[in-house]
């Protein structure tokens, strides 16, 4: 008998099938562990429906401030409700 290299005894195609589905296992787990965390925690960070409402009350009092001394106690209320 022959001495078979290992891509002609399992078959080429059936090589390359195996080799891809280990490619997407090792994908799923990458986006699984990593990258959709990563991105959730990304849009979290962004989408605060309490900032929609606190930064335009919160710039009008800052504008009404001197910059020399603290602001007013209204800023801190709006700032830290």
């Amino acid at each position: 008998m022959a001495y078979r290299s290992r891509s002609s005894w399992h078959g080429g195609a059936s090589e390359k099938v195996h080799r891809a589905w280990y490619g997407s296992a090792v994908t799923a787990v990458y986006l699984v562990t990593f990258a959709i965390p990563i991105l959730s925690m990304l849009f979290r960070s962004v989408d605060n429906p309490r900032m929609v409402t606190l930064v335009p009350n919160l710039a009008a009092a800052v504008q009404q401030w001197d910059g020399i001394e603290l602001p007013s106690e209204e800023v801190f209320e709006i700032a830290f409700p």
